[in-house]
């Protein structure tokens, strides 16, 4: 269990932590939680209590719609761990999937570490499977494409920066607010160097979803391959591939079968695309497993939630997987539905952003789309994954030159480069789910005078009612992206305001709205 992990709490709990908002401590010692009461409401609910701290429901005080999970972590119980949780913190705050759990902010004080995570409202995976088989019901094979379909996107993300989860189960995926599934819990999250396999000694993870080689202490980016068919075969069967009393007998009866035969009678209702996915999966050797992002293409997913993108001969260029390539790219023929149109708004939104957008604007509207909920960007999901062409959650410049030459538009590689360089706010050369909506998004359509100053908030965390340097470099602190005052100078002076002046509510408006004036309405 990852020290971000907490086991569910079924009933509304009340005490001093829950009761933070309505605390006004003094000191040094309670500054962590003067500041996050400032920002948001705690109630009364508990939704979760851990070996280190609890984690509660909290609300947005500036946004009543935006309701958050507040882990509250004893830093006397955690010890040494803490720098544990550092390294999980950092994976969060790189990671950027809509199937991923959203990491906001971090408040801290010498007693307590506050992390500021996205609220899931719908429960563990987990919960949802054990309704099922409690009606001695199993979910239909459409259903359970749709649900491994986000979580191979969600991994295909994570491995596309190097790392493996190590504990995917159905107690580390939740169901956000609109039905998504999340993954979550990285505690035992590890970087890996392309290619790179870590003896660690240790058996690491849960025993029924752990690879073969994970039971002798070998771990690489492919466990979370065994992981996911393992998943993959509870959600068709409901039942786990391979049963043992303990971690050897698992580990005997995996030897014993090495390759899954599908014999029980369940089975027959499945497809044979089903059990062909499931296959090349739960290979013993994890160099045969197939990569998430080469599972996407798949032809079972074609069947029951074809995925829509853009068509390139050059999309499997850097596959992993032992598969050949012309083998992935018939594979891709037949499983996915191609378009070759992508939205000119959304090219034309790119471009603008790349043109005219100020350093300050663009941090402020990469807060402002966590914030936003998935159906009124759920057109500007589709038009990512169809660029995004690799399946890795981030595009990069021969994808979007493709995209944009798809649409009709002739644009020159500097172009497609200037733009990169100017959407990409974490600065790793390519564009990440959250700054592609932070720079294709409507602001006509999306914002309100409220909207706005809810955002004007989130970097007003001394409650003042006016921007600093001292409280911007504070609220992009915790948010994961260290600056400079030099660098917010630079960022302000863009703006007009003096090296030693502010930015009120009025003067945040007229910045957010810039290039937008002759077209926007406040609603």
């Amino acid at each position: 269990m990852g020290i971000c992990q907490m086991k569910p709490q079924d009933k509304q709990t009340k005490d001093t932590l829950q009761k933070v908002s309505k605390v006004t401590p003094k000191g040094a010692a309670n500054r962590g939680k003067r500041e996050i009461s400032r920002k948001y409401k705690f109630g009364s609910v508990v939704l979760g209590i851990g070996q280190y701290g609890k984690v509660f429901l909290a609300e947005n005080k500036n946004d009543s719609k935006q309701k958050v999970a507040v882990k509250a972590l004893s830093k006397k119980k955690l010890g040494k761990l803490i720098d544990k949780l550092k390294q999980e913190v950092i994976f969060l705050r790189r990671l950027d999937s809509p199937n991923i759990v959203k990491y906001y902010e971090t408040y801290e004080d010498e007693e307590y570490v506050y992390l500021v995570m996205e609220y899931c409202p719908g429960g563990e995976l987990f919960d949802l499977i054990s309704q099922k088989l409690e009606k001695s019901k199993k979910f239909k094979e459409k259903e359970a494409a749709e649900l491994m379909q986000k979580l191979f996107k969600a991994v295909s993300h994570v491995h596309s920066q190097g790392i493996a989860h190590r504990d995917i189960k159905p107690e580390n995926i939740m169901i956000g607010r609109e039905g998504e599934l999340k993954l979550i819990d990285f505690g035992l999250a590890q970087k890996f160097v392309k290619n790179n396999r870590l003896d660690i000694g240790k058996m690491v993870g849960t025993p029924q979803y752990l690879a073969p080689e994970a039971f002798e202490g070998i771990s690489s980016m492919e466990v979370d391959l065994w992981s996911l068919g393992v998943l993959m075969c509870v959600l068709l069967s409901g039942s786990y591939p391979y049963a043992g009393a303990s971690p050897e007998e698992l580990l005997r009866s995996i030897y014993d079968k090495p390759e899954i035969k599908f014999e029980t009678k369940v089975w027959k209702r499945v497809s044979q695309n089903g059990k062909d996915l499931v296959r090349q999966l739960l290979q013993i050797d994890p160099k045969k497993r197939i990569q998430a992002k080469d599972a996407l293409q798949h032809p079972w997913f074609n069947k029951y939630c074809p995925v829509i993108t853009l068509l390139s001969e050059n999309v499997t260029r850097n596959s992993s997987s032992n598969i050949q390539q012309d083998q992935i790219q018939g594979l891709r023929r037949q499983s996915t539905q191609f378009d070759d149109t992508l939205d000119p708004d959304v090219i034309l939104n790119l471009q603008k952003f790349s043109q005219g957008t100020s350093k300050f604007k663009k941090a402020a509207l990469n807060v402002l789309v966590k914030t936003i909920s998935g159906r009124e960007i759920e057109h500007l999901k589709r038009q990512f994954e169809m660029v995004d062409v690799n399946h890795t959650g981030l595009i990069d410049a021969e994808e979007l030159m493709n995209g944009i030459k798809a649409a009709g538009i002739d644009v020159k590689p500097e172009e497609v480069d200037k733009i990169i360089e100017s959407v990409n706010f974490k600065g790793n050369g390519e564009i990440n789910y959250s700054e592609f909506i932070a720079a294709t998004i409507s602001i006509q359509e999306i914002m309100t005078n409220e909207r706005i100053y809810a955002l004007f908030k989130e970097f007003d965390h001394e409650d003042i009612e006016v921007l600093t340097i001292h409280n911007i470099k504070g609220a992009m602190k915790r948010m994961g992206k260290d600056i400079t005052n030099e660098e917010i100078e630079h960022m302000l002076s863009e703006h007009n305001v003096p090296k030693d002046g502010f930015i009120d509510f009025e003067k945040f408006k007229e910045i957010i709205l810039s290039n937008d004036k002759l077209n926007i309405i406040i609603k």
